[in-house]
Parts: structure tokens; sequence; C-alpha cells
């Protein structure tokens, strides 16, 4: 799930998997 939305949001999920995980 934090892989799709931070791809959609085309945001570097790689440098920042923590974050996109902890917000969403």
């Amino acid at each position: 799930n934090c892989l799709r939305i931070a791809k959609e949001n085309h945001i570097q999920y790689i440098a920042f998997p923590a974050i996109s995980c902890g917000v969403f």
C-alpha cells in the first residue's frame, strides 16, 4: 500500500519508506 501511494504521488519511496508508511 505504501509503495502504491508513493508511486502514484511520484515520491522517492526508496529514500522515504518509513515516512510514507508512517503518514499513510
